[in-house]
């Protein structure tokens, strides 16, 4: 049976990193960066920094399930006393060690994609894409 704390870890963070990359952060930062910036440098930020946002909102929920995973209280249980003893700051446990993984494979994964992505362009269609 699928346990509820398993499911957390993954779907939301997938869901706000790929949301996050390609509207809001990438539209941002090219506000923010100089126009002859290449596009490659703006979604190698891009990616980053979507990968901190979703390590940022979901860490709570991992905090959580690894609790769950190593207790035998419920996640309503764990949540209450997990605020109680450590406070809000209980939730970033473990934060900054997943944005050090995160952020740099989301910009390796990034810049390989858009790489690739412009390599495996037909010739014909070179000149209609900006990069």
């Amino acid at each position: 049976m699928l346990r509820l704390s398993s499911y957390l870890q993954h779907t939301p963070a997938q869901l706000l990193e790929a949301c996050s990359r390609f509207s809001v952060g990438f539209e941002q930062i090219s506000k923010w960066t100089p126009s002859e910036w290449p596009h490659l440098i703006i979604q190698g930020i891009a990616g980053p920094m979507a990968a901190i946002a979703a390590c940022t909102v979901t860490n709570p929920m991992d905090v959580i399930k690894t609790r769950v995973q190593v207790g035998d209280k419920s996640i309503s249980d764990t949540f209450r006393q997990l605020l109680r003893e450590e406070g809000a700051w209980g939730f970033t446990k473990g934060l900054t060690a997943r944005i050090l993984s995160t952020a740099p494979t989301a910009l390796a994964l990034v810049v390989g994609y858009e790489t690739l992505k412009k390599i495996s362009l037909k010739e014909e269609f070179v000149a209609t894409r900006h990069w």
